[in-house]
């Protein structure tokens, strides 16, 4: 009996390392010299390599590409939605049930209920006129967030600027716990949600409630100044 409870507590000690292990690192580069306009188009200061939202997706589901940047006031996240039916905002019933994005941070530093520490989620989508989700940070700042949505051929944009708040300095060289999911809304019942893909798989689907060791995580990394492209101006011909 000893060895048995001995090989299962291995097992499950495994499990665990295996589940902190599938967290994966991305990056956000410095807007300091740049400026971002939040219009849900892609500005020129996302430099930084695209964080893919697709794992564990099937073959029909809904994915993304999430592009994030920082300034002193706020995090900027981009995503472009890959969506070969996205819901009429008439026909959006609730709110989780249909095609909109999840954004999770956990400025905190601990684990924890994100209602409880300095985390949160903030879900928008096409045709949302507010943020909705939850936790501590969403309750003390999103009054200050910034948002605004695009449909595409594909799909739809995204943008959202979370402001810090006074409980977190940005700084170079800084990471906090961080998860992008889709929520996809995709056999014409606005009622179900079919499908929600996270940037870490299904592990990270307690997301919304629990900041947790599968949480992936998102530094803050030095930016570059980008030369914008001169204005051209029309030839006038008389």
């Amino acid at each position: 009996m000893k060895k048995f409870l001995t090989s299962a507590l291995a097992i499950a000690m495994m499990a665990v390392m295996s589940l902190a292990a599938s967290a994966i690192d991305f990056t956000a580069s410095s807007a300091l010299n740049n400026d971002i306009v939040v219009d849900g188009e892609k500005d020129l200061a996302y430099v930084s390599a695209a964080i893919p939202v697709n794992a564990e997706a099937p073959a029909e589901a809904a994915v993304g590409e999430c592009y994030a940047a920082w300034d002193d006031d706020y995090l900027y996240l981009y995503l472009e939605v890959t969506d070969a039916a996205v819901e009429d905002a008439a026909a959006v019933t609730g709110i989780w049930s249909d095609d909109c994005a999840e954004f999770y941070i956990n400025l905190s530093g601990t684990e924890g209920n994100i209602t409880d520490i300095n985390a949160a989620q903030y879900t928008y989508g096409p045709s949302f006129p507010a943020f909705a989700g939850g936790g501590l940070h969403r309750e003390n700042n999103m009054a200050d967030c910034l948002s605004a949505y695009m449909y595409t051929d594909n799909g739809y944009n995204v943008e959202i600027a979370i402001a810090w708040g006074d409980e977190y300095a940005p700084a170079e060289g800084e990471a906090f716990p961080f998860v992008v999911g889709i929520n996809d809304e995709a056999d014409g019942d606005p009622s179900t949600r079919e499908y929600q893909i996270f940037t870490g798989g299904s592990a990270q689907s307690n997301a919304w409630q629990v900041a947790d060791a599968v949480w992936d995580s998102l530094k803050l990394s030095a930016g570059e100044y980008i030369e914008p492209e001169p204005e051209t101006v029309a030839e006038v011909v008389e």
